[in-house]
């Protein structure tokens, strides 16, 4: 609890540096993502296989001339294939997260904004699917506008706590953690009208 609280603290302690694109305009953007991995080792005579495909839409709307809300759908379909029964398994999980967003003008065409968001992710299929998943974090990054109803975005931080608890057993798990990567950025586009 400790940590949401610092999260909510740190995340409300940056209202100050707000600004935002004309009230009444929607916002929607997303990404697809497909990943594949395979691996095998002679000396195990084990072979592993995993893909995975993400498909994530987003849909704000400024409520005002400094901020937007909105939400993100994520669906996942991971299936992974091993000589290990035990590891073979397909999940897909669906999460549901709505946000807050707020911008602050550095130049006409390019913002710096803070993204908190709450979300809970519904196990559709796969090992765990009466599980109960929670989390909380805030984005930080840049918009730059290439027009008037375009921008390209930048996630340069995040912050992010998630909570999980196992319904057919007393474990919990709980992850916080602070990213600032710029080794392997996550761009995207928003498209305003």
């Amino acid at each position: 609890m400790k940590k949401i609280s610092l999260l909510i603290l740190l995340t409300f302690s940056l209202i100050e540096f707000i600004y935002a694109q004309d009230q009444g305009k929607i916002i929607l953007g997303g990404n697809i993502c497909y990943y594949y991995n395979k691996d095998q080792n002679p000396d195990y005579e084990s072979k592993y296989k995993s893909t995975s495909f993400t498909f994530a839409p987003v849909a704000g709307f400024m409520v005002s001339s400094k901020v937007a809300i909105g939400f993100k759908l994520k669906y996942k379909q991971r299936n992974t294939e091993s000589t290990s029964e035990y590891n073979s398994y397909t999940e897909k999980t669906l999460t549901f997260s709505p946000f807050l967003r707020i911008h602050k003008n550095i130049s006409d065409k390019l913002k710096f904004y803070i993204e908190p968001y709450v979300g809970k992710i519904f196990i559709l299929e796969g090992k765990d699917d009466r599980d109960q998943n929670y989390y909380a974090g805030s984005d930080f990054g840049l918009l730059y506008f290439i027009s008037s109803k375009l921008s390209m975005e930048l996630i340069l931080a995040e912050i992010y706590y998630s909570h999980k608890k196992e319904t057919d057993t007393d474990n919990k798990s709980s992850t916080f953690s602070m990213d600032y990567n710029l080794t392997y950025p996550n761009l995207g586009l928003k498209y305003y009208f």
